[in-house]
């Protein structure tokens, strides 16, 4: 199965007016809302802890996306490719 998300849509809408500072805060709603429209089940920001034998250390570290309890989706930018 194949699905179409515009990611380039909304990255050429919001790139052109976003300082790199806040560059993934404001994509991540845009992207989510283009997965879900594709039909797929998203989450965002959920907190991933790390297991130690029999405890869990939260290190506060969150996934942007998760598709389908399945793929991650890290948004990152850079200045050059």
């Amino acid at each position: 199965m194949k699905y179409h998300i515009s990611f380039e849509e909304v990255f050429l809408e919001f790139i052109i007016r976003l300082d790199r500072a806040y560059y993934n805060l404001l994509m991540k709603p845009p992207l989510k809302y283009e997965i879900e429209k594709a039909g797929l089940f998203v989450q965002g920001q959920l907190s991933l802890p790390m297991y130690y034998e029999e405890i869990t250390v939260d290190v506060g570290y969150k996934l942007d996306l998760l598709v389908e309890k399945k793929v991650v989706v890290e948004l990152k930018s850079v200045e050059l490719l």
